[in-house]
């Protein structure tokens, strides 16, 4: 499988051309600040810039660092997130805990939660409630940042 490079583009400090060329990439294509966690988010880390062609409403979006979401998420691509609480069981959820953010399929069970991968190499993982994992939102939709290197060349 490819790596996907996470692509970006700085919106300050650009010269007179690259913001021309920016106008014309943002009338085609809509952009996205993607964090690394949302640890990162609440420390008001910069987020990295990436572009998709399809405009999609959102509270916030992670980087897949793992093929733990493959074969629906591939390692590289960025997930959108509605933030809410815990709704549907079964349905893919970013989740605070311990440091990371955890982006797994969750159950509740009567102890705690059970997180579940797509990818069925990774075994379930319970998380007492005790722990206190915290539900960020709900992954509501998910895409491979387009590589501006390809697209700003498109008219």
């Amino acid at each position: 499988m490819k790596e996907i490079k996470k692509t970006f583009f700085l919106m300050e400090r650009v010269s007179w051309p690259i913001k021309k060329e920016r106008q014309k990439i943002e009338k085609q294509y809509h952009s996205y600040s993607v964090y690394d966690s949302f640890a990162a988010y609440q420390n008001q880390k910069q987020a990295d810039i990436v572009w998709f062609d399809q405009k999609i409403p959102y509270d916030l979006a992670f980087w897949i660092h793992t093929d733990s979401l493959e074969p629906k998420y591939e390692k590289g691509a960025v997930v959108l997130i509605k933030q809410t609480y815990y709704d549907q069981a079964g349905a893919i959820y970013a989740i605070d805990f311990d440091g990371p953010t955890l982006i797994k399929r969750v159950f509740r069970e009567a102890n705690g939660i059970r997180l579940v991968s797509l990818n069925k190499k990774y075994s379930d993982q319970i998380i007492p409630l005790d722990e206190e994992p915290g539900v960020i939102g709900k992954v509501i939709d998910g895409f491979v940042p387009l590589d501006l290197e390809e697209i700003k060349w498109i008219d």
